[in-house]
């Protein structure tokens, strides 16, 4: 159906009632959601036709910020990163993507470690160990470590308010599991703010 209104000279970029383009929406979903982003790119420049990664709901959110809610959908971030998504833009609430990542996605804390070490021609840099993750795509896009949301927090702020923090943490100190270890390396390196243990919860 997507297809034939595109190939009908429908505009990619025209919004619903509440501000979503067809960008937003397939982003939302949980099922196939990454399948249809590459998709609609894909129609959309066979036909000439930009797709406005930019654009906002009338929740002021951009395609960026609803792939970073709920479910981590990784191909389709570096989808609009490779879009010139800016991983900067604030939402209306003033979260960041990389403040999103850090909520919504618990598991890619634990795998920004997974990907450690393991470098293949050509992906060197400082952020290449992170990849694995949405947390550490966005840095390697140039995502602020230090970019504060309207609670004054920090992505680092809100991964030590998260309630699996303090045991993810003394357990990275006494069984040497360095997954914890390496996100906040990974956010150091990027000149993140060190001075946010006081938020634990």
């Amino acid at each position: 159906m997507i297809e034939a209104l595109l190939r009908r000279a429908a505009d990619p970029n025209t919004a619903s009632a509440r501000g979503s383009t067809a960008l937003h929406l397939a982003c939302e979903r949980n099922k196939d959601a990454e399948a249809l982003v590459g998709f609609l790119f894909e129609i959309c420049d066979e036909l000439g036709r930009p797709v406005d990664v930019a654009a906002r709901d009338k929740a002021g959110d951009t395609a960026m910020h609803v792939a970073l809610t709920g479910v981590s959908k990784k191909r389709m971030i570096e989808a609009l990163l490779r879009r010139a998504a800016d991983p900067n833009t604030a939402s209306a609430r003033g979260s960041t993507a990389l403040h999103l990542a850090c909520e919504r996605n618990k598991d890619d804390l634990r795998r920004v470690g997974s990907a450690g070490g393991r470098r293949g021609p050509g992906q060197g840099g400082r952020h290449s160990h992170a990849r694995g993750s949405a947390f550490g795509l966005l840095l390697g896009r140039g995502a602020d470590p230090n970019s504060r949301n309207r609670r004054d927090e920090t992505p680092l702020h809100i991964v030590a308010q998260r309630d699996d923090f303090r045991e993810i943490l003394w357990s990275e100190y006494k069984a040497n599991n360095d997954d914890i270890g390496r996100f906040i390396e990974v956010s150091l390196r990027a000149g993140a703010e060190p001075n946010f243990l006081h938020h634990i919860a």
